[in-house]
């Protein structure tokens, strides 16, 4: 599905911030935005710590698809509009304080990809090709801009239905590359557990399964 697809995009641009940690391009998970992305500089988004945006939980105000503005209204103004998707994230209000509570929503990928691009001083695309694709031998990275030509950390990028599963077989050996660690030494055990109470996966009273978040991916029950 569309929405399975664009989780794997953002557990993408997740890794490329642990590797950013590993070659010291960026410095802490709890640096704010705006130390990378200048852009957003005095936003609500601009004093969110990178480890909020990857936990999905940076108390910006909007919804995934229950709330206002939700997910529709973005791609109503970026695909009909040609909204710039950076000064669009940046006009977003604050609706509680970062690391408080989980809320699925694109615009934390998309302003990591931001603080990504501009750590590095390239595309996001080149970002992808460079430190994660080429040297792990993935195919071509092509992703989608919009009409500003920005490449968004959370969808429309075109892999190989092998490079889908590349990326899990990836972790699976720890992200060594010529037995070199390409992340921080505990950058694998942030994404295999949840960073907070709230991100735990669980059952409710009725027996339901809820998943739990950690670093842009999802964690089953009993992982």
């Amino acid at each position: 599905s569309s929405s399975a697809a664009s989780d794997v995009y953002k557990r993408q641009t997740s890794t490329l911030v642990g590797m950013a940690l590993q070659d010291g391009t960026i410095s802490s998970l709890d640096d704010p935005a705006e130390k990378y992305a200048p852009q957003f500089a005095g936003t609500a988004y601009g004093e969110t710590s990178i480890r909020h945006m990857l936990m999905m939980s940076s108390g910006i105000d909007f919804f995934h698809g229950s709330g206002s503005p939700d997910r529709r209204d973005f791609y109503n103004d970026l695909l009909q509009e040609g909204a710039d998707f950076d000064k669009w994230a940046a006009a977003l209000g604050r609706r509680v304080q970062g690391g408080t509570d989980f809320n699925y929503i694109l615009t934390d990928t998309h302003v990591l990809s931001a603080v990504l691009r501009g750590a590095y001083a390239k595309p996001f695309p080149e970002i992808v090709q460079e430190k994660l694709w080429e040297p792990f031998g993935f195919g071509e990275a092509q992703w989608g801009l919009d009409f500003h030509g920005h490449a968004t950390g959370h969808w429309s990028l075109a892999p190989t239905l092998q490079d889908f599963a590349h990326l899990g077989q990836l972790y699976l050996e720890d992200l060594m590359l010529d037995g070199n660690p390409t992340v921080t030494n505990d950058w694998i055990d942030m994404v295999a557990n949840a960073q907070a109470p709230f991100q735990e996966p669980r059952a409710d009273n009725e027996g339901n399964v809820i998943e739990g978040y950690s670093f842009q991916f999802w964690l089953p029950l009993d992982y």
